[in-house]
C-alpha cells in the first residue's frame, strides 16, 4: 500500500510548493525507499527552509539524513548543518550544539575542510546562546586555517567564510576587543570584493555595518555615519529592503 502511495503522490506532484510532494517523500519512507527520499525529499526540504516553515524542514531533513548512505559523507555534512541551523531557528540551540558536536565527535571521518565548517557553525550557535567566549575560540580554530589559498575557493565556501568573518567581528565588538574585530572587517571587505555575488554583497553591508558599531563604541560618530552609508548604498545596490530598513533606523541613531 505505502509503495502504491507514495507512486500516486509523486505522480501528482507538480512543483515544491505542492503539498502532494511532501507526501510523496513521506509516503517513499514508510515504502522503504530511500532513493526516492533522497531525490525527493533533499530540494523539497531546502525550499521549506528558503521560505521559513522551519519544522516541516527539519522533519524532512530528518528523513533525508537516515536515507542517505555513510559513504556519501559530504551530502550527510551538508544535511546535518542544515539540521543544526533549523534546530536554532526553532529555537533549540542546544540541540543545534548537540548535532554539530556529534558531527566534531566524529571529525576523524571529515576532511579539514569539512571539519572546519563544522567548528565555524558550532561557533555561530554558541555566540547565538551567550557563550561568547567558547564561540571566540571556536571562530579561532575554525577560520585560521581557511586563510591561506582563499583566491582557490568555490565562491559558496568563500560566501561561508564572509559570513563567519562577519560574526567574529561582531562577537569581538561585543566583548570589547575592537582592533580584533576591526582587522576582520578589513580581511571580509577585501575579500568579498572578490565576487558580485548576492550573497557576497550583503556580507559586504553587514561588515561595514559591524564596523560602524566599533565606531560608535569609541565615540567616532563620524567614521559611523560614513560605514552605515557604504552599508545602505550596498543594500540599496542588491536591492534588499530589509537591509535598508535597518541601516536607515540605525542612520537615525546616530
Amino acid at each position: 500500500i505505502a509503495v502504491r502511495l507514495a507512486a500516486h503522490r509523486t505522480r501528482r506532484a507538480r512543483s515544491l510548493e505542492d503539498p502532494c510532494w511532501v507526501e510523496a517523500v513521506r509516503h517513499h519512507a514508510a515504502a522503504g525507499d530511500p532513493k526516492e527520499v533522497v531525490r525527493l525529499g533533499l530540494p523539497a526540504a531546502r525550499y521549506l527552509k528558503s521560505v521559513y516553515q522551519s519544522r516541516a524542514a527539519l522533519d524532512l531533513f530528518r528523513m533525508v539524513y537516515t536515507a542517505l548512505p555513510t559513504q556519501r559523507r559530504e551530502a550527510r555534512l551538508d544535511v546535518a548543518l542544515d539540521m543544526a541551523d533549523l534546530h536554532a531557528r526553532t529555537g533549540d540551540i542546544d540541540e543545534g550544539i548537540r548535532v554539530l558536536r556529534e558531527l566534531r565527535v566524529r571529525g576523524r571521518q571529515l576532511a579539514e575542510p569539512e571539519r572546519r565548517k563544522v567548528v565555524c557553525k558550532l561557533a555561530l550557535l554558541y555566540s547565538r546562546r551567550g557563550g561568547l567566549r567558547r564561540a571566540d575560540s571556536l571562530f579561532h580554530q575554525g577560520l585560521s586555517p581557511s586563510r591561506k589559498g582563499r583566491g582557490r575557493k568555490r565562491q559558496s565556501a568563500r560566501e561561508e567564510t564572509l559570513v563567519y568573518l562577519n560574526e567574529h567581528a561582531a562577537l569581538k565588538t561585543t566583548i570589547g576587543e575592537y582592533d580584533a574585530a576591526l582587522s576582520l572587517c578589513k580581511e571580509g571587505l577585501l575579500l568579498a570584493r572578490r565576487s558580485r555575488s548576492f550573497r557576497a554583497r550583503e556580507a559586504e553591508l553587514n561588515l561595514y555595518a559591524t564596523r560602524a558599531n566599533v565606531a560608535l563604541r569609541n565615540f567616532e560618530l563620524d567614521s559611523a555615519i560614513e560605514d552605515y552609508e557604504k552599508a545602505l548604498e550596498t543594500a540599496e545596490a542588491i536591492g534588499s529592503l530589509g537591509n535598508q530598513a535597518m541601516t536607515l533606523n540605525n542612520l537615525g541613531k546616530v
